[in-house]
């Protein structure tokens, strides 16, 4: 126990001398006008792109400054913030999440000073999770290694220590990982004996490219020491595959999804069967495109364990979907009527999503 506040203490004191540097500067302005692009040319009727444009050209004097995602949120909306975070995952294979628990809220210099070495760290982000949200937002988590959701034991025997403890804030560090110095060989051996096989990292640098099978090896060294220093299997969370980076993402950095995550009836959504069978057939139909899909009706009554569903309806954006294509399956909906746009991204009291 000794040997471990010493550890920590040094680890604190090397943070402190370079906490001005921690944060690195990403170019946010770039992604502003991205946004910007992708509404004008998809001519959506919501003016939620310019918006953001206009508060970012605000923000930076018109693009003058370039801020990091701290300073930033200080001065624009978490609306925007969000949004933008989530685009950048999609535009950007490069970015992953860290999630720290709230078992280790006391100890977030020693955990950027650590993560520091091995990634830039773009910018952080405090979310409040209830017990309830908590155990939701550990059922999303996947696992490439096993393909199942990660409620390994050790997340399980972490967790349920939580609701002892008072603090509900889970922090994310938005973070682009560095190229380690080591060998392609070390790599491939490293990571191919963490997952018994190589069959993941095959699959990576067929799908994604030699880039990402550095990024994987620096994100896991990185969440190893970290465990190592607090000996405590339950110290950060970070994903394999850039899709579960997205999904994370739109769990973490989106008012609604962490209003679901913290109320839903997580019991009572996992004996819905109707419910949860219609989900799968649309994720796996959509695929891809699930951002342009809005489930409406009994399905959000039942996303939030209230009851059941006997279908679920769905609004699709058409300026992505072929209006042609009006996807109906059993018990699963398409209600797009033709001829006409739907904007979902915003709501019928004029939030703007």
């Amino acid at each position: 126990m000794k040997q471990k506040q010493i550890i920590l203490s040094i680890f604190i004191f090397l943070n402190i001398l370079c906490s001005n540097n921690i944060l690195y500067s990403y170019d946010f302005a770039s992604v502003a006008k991205d946004i910007k692009k992708q509404f004008d040319q998809q001519n959506i009727i919501s003016d939620f792109g310019r918006e953001l444009y206009s508060k970012i050209d605000k923000a930076t004097n018109n693009f003058s400054k370039n801020l990091d995602y701290n300073q930033l949120s200080s001065v624009v909306p978490e609306l925007y913030t969000d949004y933008m975070v989530n685009n950048l995952i999609k535009s950007d294979n490069n970015i992953y999440l860290f999630v720290i628990w709230p078992i280790l809220s006391k100890h977030y210099k020693s955990i950027e000073f650590t993560i520091s070495k091995y990634s830039k760290i773009i910018g952080k982000k405090s979310v409040d999770l209830n017990h309830n949200g908590q155990i939701a937002f550990l059922k999303q988590i996947k696992s490439a290694a096993s393909g199942k959701l990660a409620r390994k034991e050790k997340f399980d025997l972490g967790f349920s220590n939580l609701s002892k403890l008072k603090s509900k804030e889970v922090r994310i560090y938005i973070v682009k990982p560095k190229k380690i110095l080591d060998t392609d060989e070390e790599m491939y051996s490293y990571l191919n004996k963490i997952y018994g096989n190589n069959i993941l990292t095959d699959y990576l640098y067929k799908n994604y490219g030699k880039s990402i099978i550095y990024n994987l090896y620096s994100n896991i060294k990185c969440k190893r020491v970290l465990r190592k220093i607090f000996k405590n299997k339950c110290a950060a969370h970070v994903d394999d595959l850039p899709s579960e980076v997205l999904e994370t993402a739109s769990l973490l950095f989106n008012k609604n999804s962490i209003n679901h995550l913290n109320f839903c009836n997580i019991n009572k959504i996992k004996f819905q069967k109707n419910y949860n069978d219609f989900v799968t057939i649309l994720k796996k139909r959509m695929a891809k495109k699930l951002d342009d899909v809005v489930i409406y009706n009994g399905g959000v009554l039942a996303s939030y364990g209230l009851r059941d569903c006997h279908d679920l309806d769905f609004w699709k954006n058409n300026r992505s979907i072929a209006e042609s294509n009006f996807p109906s399956w059993t018990g699963v909906e398409c209600h797009n009527k033709p001829g006409l746009n739907y904007v979902i991204l915003e709501d019928f009291n004029g939030n703007r999503y």
